[in-house]
């Protein structure tokens, strides 16, 4: 009768003849009717969010074609790959299934003859057709799929300590596309207007505006490219524009073991090319996992030592399982391959200040928003609006350690920073803000910029580069050519 009470003074607005003992009901209901509300919303998936953002920035930067391209591609969860070759398996058969029974063709020389005529060449009378193996060597599968046995692998001797699990212990403006700015995009362009942000995530981003120093003008020197040499054992297949078939599993090499070669996306090898890699280098892969660049750069059989970083066990465990399924003993001290290879689980950002100056060219492959996989899973995705904070601190955490990675190369080395995102402010700000910040803190240190035209114009035939940087390259995907998205820049420390 008390519950039929309150309801009929509902009805009837007469609110004043509440007994005093059930004012607490009221309230709870209206709590209650606030929650449903909200429940009954629809929920914004992160790669909704992503999506999202970059519908409304990206067009300002690249155009809405190119975007409507690239948009398309990103949105298409089966991208292109490259295959690079695994030199420590029979090559000539590899070359033989690769441009003959998979229909691939060499991306660094292509000189215009058919598919037939190169089969026919090789002896191969004519294009067969082969099943998949169910082991693969991809960037994009996880270790977890496959149960390799690593018992003959053992690691050679360096100057770390080895743990029992083998490693080695150390951010709204509107943009003009068809003008230039003297100064890279703002970082926190990227956060539209409508994001809700608390006093914590303000304070972040005041404080990143201060870190990265917007607005100040720089005197980044930006010297002319040098002349592009591919080492001569670096072979990548990829499928002609417009060919969307999918390579086949890598095969087991009969007589060594080793999986015929890796696939990798097609853009994650700009940025190998561009340290320009030459004998008796000693080289710093300083976010190296999982592995993919690490591989191409042993591939070259030319570089002295390669030292990989990652500060994830988990990560690192895959990085090892790449390079042991594709260069025998490749972590005894002397291998095949005649390149010395060390894996470390270390902080990117000390690397600098523990071994300054001793690498002849190095690699800053920094974590990044990483677009076309928040826009495909809401798994780990940076745009949760949990991981705003995270978001915003991530260019100082790039520009960290892309000063890192510089007082590592020693004068008249190369440093080469990448990324696979389109953020401007990931890109080239990051590259700004990190030397101004350098010439601050390390007066004594002098890095230029070099222009990597030459790669541009080198492969503008497979890929599709943006023109607009200005720094480095910007590699956009197309439906067509759906490679990336990639950045990368190059640059060389004078003293």
């Amino acid at each position: 009768m008390q519950i039929v009470s309150i309801i009929r003074c509902i009805l009837s607005h007469r609110t004043t003849s509440f007994p005093t003992r059930y004012i607490h009901v009221s309230s709870v209901v209206r709590r209650y009717k606030k929650k449903w509300v909200e429940m009954g919303r629809k929920k914004v998936l992160p790669r909704e969010l992503a999506l999202s953002y970059f519908d409304t920035y990206y067009p300002n930067i690249y155009g809405e074609d190119a975007w409507k391209d690239a948009r398309l591609a990103l949105l298409h969860k089966k991208k292109k790959h490259c295959a690079l070759v695994n030199n420590f398996a029979d090559t000539k058969q590899t070359t033989i299934d690769l441009m003959c029974d998979q229909q691939a063709y060499d991306m660094f020389n292509l000189v215009g003859k058919k598919f037939e005529q190169l089969c026919v060449e090789d002896g191969v009378p004519e294009v067969g057709s082969t099943q998949p193996n169910d082991l693969s060597g991809s960037e994009d599968k996880v270790s977890e799929e496959m149960t390799f046995d690593l018992s003959d692998s053992t690691p050679g001797t360096v100057t770390y300590e080895e743990t029992p699990e083998g490693f080695m212990v150390p951010r709204q403006t509107e943009v003009d596309p068809s003008s230039k700015p003297n100064h890279p995009p703002d970082l926190y362009d990227y956060v539209p207007a409508s994001q809700q942000l608390t006093a914590k995530d303000q304070l972040e981003q005041d404080l990143g505006r201060q870190s990265l120093m917007l607005g100040i003008e720089s005197n980044i020197e930006i010297i002319p490219h040098e002349a592009l040499m591919i080492p001569p054992m670096l072979k990548c297949y990829i499928h002609e524009p417009g060919n969307i078939k999918s390579f086949f599993s890598a095969k087991q090499d009969e007589s060594t073991r080793m999986l015929q070669y890796y696939l990798l996306d097609g853009a994650s090898i700009l940025p190998v090319l561009a340290l320009n890699i030459k004998p008796g280098d000693k080289i710093l892969d300083l976010c190296a996992a999982p592995g993919g660049k690490s591989l191409a750069m042993a591939q070259c059989l030319i570089a002295d030592e390669i030292v990989c970083v990652d500060t994830s066990w988990s990560r690192l465990n895959r990085l090892k399982d790449t390079l042991r399924w594709h260069v025998p003993g490749v972590f005894d001290t002397a291998n095949l391959s005649g390149t010395r290879m060390q894996v470390i689980l270390e902080n990117g950002e000390a690397v600098g200040h523990q071994q300054p100056d001793r690498y002849d060219k190095v690699l800053v492959d920094v974590p990044c928003n990483t677009d076309r996989e928040v826009l495909t899973s809401d798994e780990n995705n940076r745009f949760k609006r949990t991981r705003v904070t995270e978001r915003l601190r991530l260019p100082q955490v790039q520009a960290d350690l892309l000063k890192s990675g510089i007082r590592a190369c020693r004068a008249g080395g190369t440093i080469v920073y990448s990324t696979c995102t389109l953020t401007p402010g990931q890109n080239d700000y990051v590259v700004e803000a990190a030397l101004t910040q350098l010439q601050d803190s390390h007066p004594n240190i002098k890095v230029v910029v070099q222009e990597c035209s030459d790669i541009a114009d080198r492969l503008a035939h497979i890929f599709k580069f943006w023109t607009g940087s200005k720094y480095g390259q910007v590699v956009l995907p197309t439906p067509s050519a759906n490679f990336g998205p990639g950045y990368f820049a190059k640059l060389v420390r004078v003293e």
